[in-house]
């Protein structure tokens, strides 16, 4: 392994090659860091879900690439424009999600979907280049997220680094950037949780053992904690680790096999049920407000354009058909050129859920409180506002219930053997499932 300070280094890295391929450890090079940007030698990394779900395409397919978000590591080197107090020989974690502090999603305390810095999707670093590459063969490496935690040296942008207490315990510490935070973020951010509550934790892996380590760590301050802690796993040797970290019950449904859990948890907390949060409650039909658009905006009532805001270089205009578009596209970046993916770099999948400016154009009507966008549009509503770049106009004689779908269902079908499959004349192909997606 080389190691010259702002030179290429060479070292090795976890390489998944192909979508659904193995990881195979390999040699790669990883070049110096550019402005605002640090180099990090990987002390420790951990493996999450997430990056198995990367090894097969999800949430995007970019091949060769190097998965790991999840890891502590030292830093190496910095570019140019660090101000942060980050330097050469910091203990840090490189985070997928950072954080400006500045934006609606930032100081809403509610969520850490940075909208400045928010999950990187293109596989690319923010100039939309790679920092690494093949040693052998020279060919990009995308990577995972904002980070690349699965490689022996890798550039990071320096609004993803969070410098650490070098003291605390490198494994451990690795678990902090996503596992355990999630867990841990849940009953602190999102649940309404009250003194002398019930709680039932499902899964006592890394994201659950952070639900009850929070109660443990803030009884008696100023966020109040539950007086049952109730954990489910059918894995018995969770019980003592659950206790360790703060549960007070533990329930095996496997132990169980004629009861419901919701009625062995009913019977611990003496008949009341447990406060369960999940992700997503019912769908209901309210009345919004839905604001005119801004520069580069439109409002259309779905399918037919309504109102344009001003600075609209396209030849869209009111009574236009449209689709709207999850992802855009410049045709200039780097992933637009490849002829591989449409993840573009300048118009990505939109995970902070609001407008390019950092606002919704969305309103309960009753309330004025605020209502997020899904991804860049949100296809639920009477009229909802996008951005110019996610509107594609069509044809206005195709059927309009066959082209709704065009937009994902069955372009993500139609693309796999265009871009992403090797088929070759002659060859024999296995779709499984004729939905939307397998039929395109």
């Amino acid at each position: 392994m080389t190691n010259n300070v702002l030179d290429v280094i060479t070292c090795k890295a976890a390489v998944v090659r192909e979508l659904g391929g193995p990881v195979t450890v390999e040699e790669i090079k990883v070049d110096p860091p550019k402005a605002s940007e640090v180099r990090v030698k990987m002390l420790c990394a951990s493996i999450c879900h997430t990056d198995i779900l990367c090894c097969n395409g999800v949430p995007v397919p970019l091949f060769p690439r190097i998965p790991g978000h999840e890891g502590v590591g030292m830093v190496e080197s910095v570019g140019i424009n660090v101000k942060t107090g980050v330097k050469p020989g910091d203990i840090v974690m490189p985070l997928y999600l950072g954080e400006c502090g500045e934006c609606l999603n930032c100081k809403s305390g509610k969520t850490n979907i940075c909208h400045a810095h928010s999950i990187g999707l293109t596989g690319l670093m923010p100039d939309g280049t790679s920092r690494m590459s093949m040693a052998a063969t020279g060919e990009t490496i995308y990577h995972h997220f904002s980070c690349s935690t699965w490689s022996e040296y890798m550039v990071i942008d320096i609004n993803y680094v969070l410098k650490i207490d070098p003291k605390m315990p490198l494994p451990y510490a690795s678990f902090l950037s996503c596992g355990f935070t999630t867990g841990f973020g849940a009953p602190w951010k999102e649940t309404p949780i009250h003194k002398d509550s019930s709680v039932a934790v499902f899964g006592l892996g890394a994201v659950g053992l952070g639900v009850p380590t929070l109660f443990l760590a803030i009884k008696g301050a100023e966020m109040q904690g539950a007086s049952k802690i109730i954990g489910v796993d059918i894995n018995e040797t969770k019980s003592t680790k659950g206790k360790v970290f703060g549960m007070t019950d533990f329930i095996n449904p496997k132990d169980h096999p004629n009861q419901s859990v919701s009625n062995l948890v009913k019977d611990i907390t003496d008949g009341l049920a447990a406060v369960v949060r999940e992700l997503g409650g019912p769908v209901t039909v309210e009345e919004i407000k839905v604001d005119p658009p801004k520069a580069s905006e439109v409002r259309i009532k779905m399918s037919m354009i309504e109102s344009v805001g001003i600075n609209m270089k396209t030849k869209v205009k009111p009574g236009d058909i449209v689709m709207p578009l999850y992802l855009g596209e410049c045709g200039q970046c780097l992933n637009c050129k490849s002829g591989k993916t449409n993840i573009c770099h300048v118009h990505p999948l939109v995970l902070n859920s609001l407008m390019p400016d950092g606002t919704s154009r969305m309103s309960v009507a009753t309330t004025g409180e605020t209502i997020y966008h899904h991804f860049s549009c949100s296809t639920w509503s009477e009229y909802m506002v996008i951005d110019i770049n996610y509107v594609l106009k069509i044809d206005p004689k195709m059927p309009l219930p066959y082209a709704s779908f065009l937009s994902c269902g069955f372009t993500t079908g139609f693309g796999a053997p265009w871009k992403e499959t090797p088929i070759h004349k002659d060859t024999s192909v296995v779709v499984f499932g004729l939905g939307a997606v397998g039929l395109g």
